[in-house]
């Protein structure tokens, strides 16, 4: 499976933007954690024009209060889902010598590599419940300054990781929404297949990156800002936890409940 060229988005255009006031710290940099550190805070205040996703967010989640009903607002259906598979595939073509991982019975667990499309952003595709605005915007800030980082090799990186769905949890709509999706490359696995023990937020957060990105007429200039660091959104490093034989164990956090464990069926 070869590399193919990646097509214009229509975004913005390559060209240096008109020259306008950098933010300051105060405005840009994050609310704690890793996206508060002064080489993504700088990201920002150099490259001001980053600031137009984190802006959008914030319209966003004024009219949703919630990411996953933003993106499912973004893409309501089937079909506009599986456009959006296919965009991320021509955005971020595969690597060449990366064996990605192409059905799920084929790995005996450990370091797997994915495509951009297969995280699902379904709530039922990870455990961590509701997320709160400044912690997935910090997340926002994270990508939009360094990328998608989820290599093990880059210093303070932790891998997501993965299991296929445990369709137990999914509703029978859900099943026909965004659970499975027709192949979108041969040789990988379907569209939004991948659930996530660890590491969902992180996946829904690359969703939202580009797609507001794309919306904000940045993409372009975003990935050429990156320059070689765009190579993290065609290919996804993670820990595939292996189902075990019978029950799967599977961490449940829904709300804002407590959180605790079920056994379900292995479907």
């Amino acid at each position: 499976m070869g590399p193919r060229k990646r097509v214009s988005t229509g975004g913005a255009s390559r060209a240096q933007p008109a020259k306008r006031q950098a933010a300051s710290l105060d405005t840009v940099s994050p609310r704690g954690g890793e996206a508060s550190r002064p080489d993504v805070c700088s990201a920002f205040v150099m490259h001001p024009w980053l600031s137009k996703v984190l802006e959008r967010f914030d319209a966003e989640w004024k009219e949703h209060q919630d990411v996953v009903a933003i993106l499912d607002n973004f893409f309501p259906t089937k079909e506009s889902q599986l456009e959006w598979g296919k965009s991320l595939s021509q955005l971020f073509p595969p690597e060449d010598g990366v064996q990605y991982l192409s059905e799920w019975a084929a790995s005996s667990g450990g370091e797997v590599f994915l495509r951009p499309f297969q995280p699902s952003w379904h709530r039922q595709a990870g455990n961590k419940g509701w997320v709160s605005m400044d912690h997935f915007r910090n997340l926002l800030q994270l990508i939009l300054a360094k990328g998608f980082v989820t290599d093990a090799k880059i210093p303070g990186t932790e891998m997501p990781v993965v299991q296929e769905h445990s369709l137990a949890l999914f509703s029978e709509n859900d099943r026909g929404v965004d659970v499975f999706l027709p192949a979108i490359e041969t040789e990988v696995l379907p569209g939004f297949s991948v659930s996530c023990v660890k590491g969902w937020t992180r996946g829904v957060a690359m969703h939202m990156t580009i797609k507001l990105a794309m919306e904000t007429g940045i993409l372009d200039q975003y990935l050429q800002f990156l320059g070689p660091r765009v190579s993290g959104f065609s290919t996804l490093h993670a820990i595939h936890h292996l189902r075990q034989s019978g029950d799967d164990i599977v961490d449940v956090n829904r709300g804002m409940g407590p959180f605790f464990h079920c056994l379900l069926p292995k479907v």
